[in-house]
């Protein structure tokens, strides 16, 4: 009965969320011109040590933050991250990389991340990220969402232009559409 009751009321948040992302044209957008993420090693969901730069290199970047136990923003995050590659899909692993990072590194392993990332569909170009904890929490630190709470992390998404340096920060549960148009007219300008 319980776990009844439980996937009702995700379905219920999944529904909110789902009219939230396409109905929100409220978006907020902060200019964030002078980010610079810090360069650690992180581990992927396949297991793969790599450094969070080469994730970004050349790339336009669309950062969130999560954590596989979390049960209330995170997998509208993940369907989100879902609905933007598929609106972006003709660049998605080219010119455009999603990273989601782990908030927990301590549980989250890339095996936690990559069954996580299986609930949102085969997304290439979308890379979940985890590691040693001083270096996601220096990671986060210099991307300015730290907590030391994960349950109070950050629902900000990151959106990040390699090439010019730009970095926007936008709700992470409000409009694609926002995200997208950003993103298009970045790709124009290059």
């Amino acid at each position: 009965m319980y776990l009844k009751i439980k996937q009702y009321c995700c379905l219920i948040i999944l529904i909110c969320s789902i009219n939230l992302v396409f109905a929100n044209n409220n978006t907020q957008i902060y200019n964030q011109s002078s980010l610079q993420a810090a360069d650690v090693y992180v581990l992927n969901q396949d297991n793969q040590k790599v450094r969070f730069h080469d994730l970004m290199q050349n790339k336009l970047v669309v950062i969130n933050f999560i954590f596989t136990s979390c049960e209330v923003s995170c997998p509208t995050l993940g369907y989100h991250f879902s609905f933007l590659a598929n609106e972006m899909s003709e660049y998605m692993g080219k010119e455009l990389q999603l990273i989601s990072v782990s908030v927990d590194p301590n549980v989250d392993s890339p095996a936690r991340l990559k069954a996580w990332s299986e609930n949102f569909g085969d997304v290439p170009g979308w890379v979940q990220v985890t590691g040693e904890t001083n270096q996601i929490e220096a990671l986060l630190k210099s991307l300015q969402v730290y907590s030391a709470d994960k349950t109070e992390h950050s629902s900000l998404v990151l959106l990040g232009n390699q090439i010019s340096g730009e970095w926007l920060r936008m709700e992470g549960l409000s409009s694609i559409s926002a995200q997208v148009q950003q993103l298009k007219q970045w790709l124009k300008e290059r």
